[in-house]
């Protein structure tokens, strides 16, 4: 590891570290996450691990998390929540691109008009009309009604034939391949095309906020690996660690941690602004503030090997992509 010395923006005479780490220092050949149950091997090699995940500006990279575990979590709660509109709202309020291109678009989905049925809001904020079919048939006479996006006139009759094709089979019907691609196309050249514009649309979007049990495991995944980071790779042996580690590898909340989630007494917000994700070390306890919200996490027993008697806070910046740990004495005269 290494220090780079900074001065301080506020006092000249004063000079703070900002502490960063070689990758090399933090490379592991166990998984912190399964411990071994996953055996390291080439198709699944120990991985870059974002402590504090890049869906909320998080910047600090280890190595000491293996495929399969990085993929579970990535696939699991961290991939679910970052899908939520809360947090794709609190991505597009600080401008967090994460690993996708682009910001995300909150009403991007899919959804029903009385006027031009199915469709879809794009990410790029376009519409596309989702290829319906009405269809009426009896013994003499097939009528079908198609709505589909301009877009996609190219591909109306192969959309038509496979219709028409699920149409007729579930009827019990034999319908020959060829015949039925011959009178699609009739179909298509004679059909009656009405373009429809709709000058003022109404979407309407209910919002999910049943994401508690993936934040709380979020909450505990930064707070897992950061006493990694900070204490060393002997804190994965540390009872409580393990309790934490294995909230990561089920998914699943263990009710004998201690903790508050979320805090109800927010007194050290006058240190800790909304502005910067916190996480601070206080002898056996974690507090961490992510988008403003905090909570307090039970990391290590009191009293242990690593109870921190020294209270340590790590900052971590969204807008730079940027960490930098600190005493707390250090934080409160700032």
């Amino acid at each position: 590891m290494h220090f780079t010395l900074l001065k301080k923006t506020l006092n000249s005479d004063q000079w703070f570290f900002v502490w960063t780490a070689d990758l090399e220092d933090y490379q592991m050949t166990l998984c912190i996450i399964c411990k071994g149950e996953n055996p390291v091997s080439k198709e699944n090699p120990i991985t870059d691990e974002h402590i504090v995940p890049e869906f909320i500006g998080g910047s600090l990279i280890v190595k000491n998390v293996c495929k399969v575990c990085n993929s579970r979590m990535g696939e699991g709660f961290e991939g679910k929540l970052s899908n939520y509109d809360f947090y794709k709202f609190l991505r597009i309020r600080h401008n967090i691109i994460g690993k996708q291109t682009n910001l995300p678009f909150l009403l991007a989905g899919s959804y029903e008009d009385d006027d031009i049925g199915k469709f879809q809001v794009l990410p790029n904020s376009d519409l596309f009309v989702t290829p319906s079919f009405i269809i009426h048939a009896d013994e003499n006479r097939v009528d079908i009604s198609m709505s589909i996006d301009r877009s996609e006139l190219s591909k109306a009759e192969d959309y038509l034939e496979k219709k028409l094709c699920r149409h007729f089979k579930a009827q019990g019907k034999n319908v020959s391949k060829s015949n039925l691609s011959k009178r699609v196309r009739e179909l298509i050249k004679h059909a009656r095309i009405e373009e429809q514009t709709k000058e003022k649309l109404q979407i309407a979007r209910a919002i999910d906020l049943d994401f508690y049990d993936y934040q709380v495991m979020l909450y505990t995944k930064i707070v897992y690996e950061l006493a990694i980071f900070h204490f060393g790779e002997g804190y994965i042996n540390d009872p409580i660690a393990n309790k934490l580690r294995l909230v990561l590898k089920n998914q699943q909340l263990d009710a004998s941690l201690h903790g508050e989630f979320p805090l109800r007494k927010q007194s050290l917000d006058e240190f800790f602004d909304n502005e910067h994700h916190w996480v601070m070390f206080f002898n056996h306890l974690c507090f961490i503030k992510l988008f403003g919200f905090p909570a307090v996490i039970e990391f290590s027993e009191r009293g242990s090997m690593f109870s921190q008697e020294e209270k340590i806070v790590y900052k971590f910046c969204y807008k730079t992509l940027s960490f930098m740990k600190l005493p707390y004495l250090e934080q409160m005269r700032r």
